[in-house]
């Protein structure tokens, strides 16, 4: 008897409206757009089944499609990356979903892996962040970077990109960098 392995599929959302960096998606690194970098090196993950991109903008799509990936269109409305990818998993296989931002062109394939796997050995589990040690003091009080609060058992309690921890007077407490690749049961 063979058991049961959950479907795995990478959503890759990108949108060519950033507010900090407009047209991100699509800027050339080395001749290839950056949304091509980042679906190419989520091809690389071990035991993932799909990967697609998740976009509402059509110059997105037919630039992964000319480069031979899937995309598919979704809402231009939506808030949150994960409400696109939880849009776009409306049409597409999968048990376990994997989130990797649109602007991780140096992704390390196994860090979709670090995700996946534990919602795929643990049925129970419904959400991985991969998370990393700040690497600075300034990185604390930056608001580009959304930090991850966690309980002594590693659980995180709140993301924010406020200061963290905001005392009176500096505590050296761990205090995390959210990456941007999360898993989700479907």
């Amino acid at each position: 008897m063979t058991a049961f392995r959950p479907i795995v599929t990478v959503v890759i959302p990108a949108r060519m409206a950033s507010s900090r960096y407009p047209g991100k998606p699509l800027v050339e690194i080395l001749g290839i757009p950056m949304v091509e970098h980042v679906r190419r090196r989520a091809l690389l993950a071990e035991g993932v089944d799909h990967v697609v991109v998740a976009t509402c903008d059509e110059s997105i799509k037919s630039t992964v499609e000319a480069h031979g990936g899937m995309a598919v269109m979704t809402r231009d409305t939506h808030e949150r990356c994960t409400d696109r990818v939880a849009e776009a998993m409306l049409t597409l296989p999968g048990d376990v979903v994997a989130i990797v931002q649109g602007d991780e062109p140096l992704l390390v394939p196994s860090a979709v892996n670090r995700v996946t796997q534990p919602l795929v050995d643990d049925p129970e589990l419904k959400c991985v962040n991969l998370l990393s040690p700040l690497e600075s003091d300034a990185d604390r009080g930056n608001p580009d970077i959304v930090k991850a609060v966690c309980d002594r058992q590693g659980n995180v309690i709140f993301l924010t990109r406020a200061s963290v921890p905001h005392f009176r007077e500096l505590v050296d407490v761990p205090v995390y960098r959210r990456t941007g690749i999360m898993a989700f049961r479907v």
